[in-house]
């Protein structure tokens, strides 16, 4: 009988800008982290019997703007429910 145990860190900045395809409104650009942990632990019991268990995390950190998103979280929610001038 043996285990085996391992894992793997990974992390990425990116910056965007213009993003929307080349779009250069204001406020369309964005930096952020993005963040992967796995971890995997492989036990074997003789020749036949084998147990694989595997786990996974992700992150993303400082992402303000989501694709297709050109405001704050809640604007547009805002913007929708007022009454247009006039009524």
């Amino acid at each position: 009988m043996w285990l085996s145990l391992g894992g793997r860190i990974d992390a990425r900045a990116e910056l965007w800008d213009g993003f929307g395809f080349g779009a250069t409104t204001p406020g369309n650009q964005d930096a952020f982290l993005l963040s992967r942990a796995i971890t995997h632990a492989d036990l074997h019991v003789g020749s036949r019997v084998r147990f694989w268990v595997e786990a996974k995390t992700a992150q993303v950190l400082g992402r303000d703007a989501l694709p297709g998103r050109r405001c704050a979280p809640g604007t547009a929610s805002r913007r929708a429910t007022t009454p247009a001038p006039g009524r």
